[in-house]
């Protein structure tokens, strides 16, 4: 093979692009969608650069929707085990594939249970810390 990924995480990283690259690009052209591009127009018509407007009056609009999708997007991926299933090895091991070995073939509830746990803590963490914190620099905004 021209590039060795077989067995790297890059395969990993791959696959879940691949497969949650629709949802993430819903996301985003969303976004973009309802920023007006009168904006950069505006800026441009003042005599800034076209990447000078974007990156000083569009980016920063987009912010917001770009850390949320990606929030999303990787809630789904921890949650995914079609693709990480077939091509993992046991130095490309993530936690769904960890808590789905120790439940199939050892039968070690505890330590699946266990896992799960974390899972779940990690989870709740990725779900709770964005609310916690972006509520508070929305408000602070207004």
């Amino acid at each position: 093979m021209p590039l060795p990924v077989y067995g790297t995480l890059w395969v990993l990283i791959i696959g879940f692009v691949a497969v949650q690259m629709p949802q993430g690009f819903r996301g985003i052209a969303a976004s973009i969608r309802s920023t007006d591009r009168d904006l950069e127009d505006s800026a441009v018509m003042l005599g800034a650069r076209r990447s000078r407007a974007v990156a000083v009056i569009t980016l920063p609009l987009l912010r917001v929707a770009v850390l949320s999708t990606f929030l999303l997007l990787l809630m789904l991926s921890m949650r995914e085990l079609t693709v990480p299933l077939f091509p993992y090895t046991t130095d490309t091991e993530i936690l769904s594939i960890a808590i789905y070995d120790q439940f199939e073939n050892g039968g070690a509830l505890r330590e699946a249970s266990a896992t799960a746990l974390v899972y779940c803590a990690i989870m709740f963490l990725l779900s709770y810390l964005p609310r916690r914190f972006g509520a508070g620099s929305v408000g602070n905004g207004a």
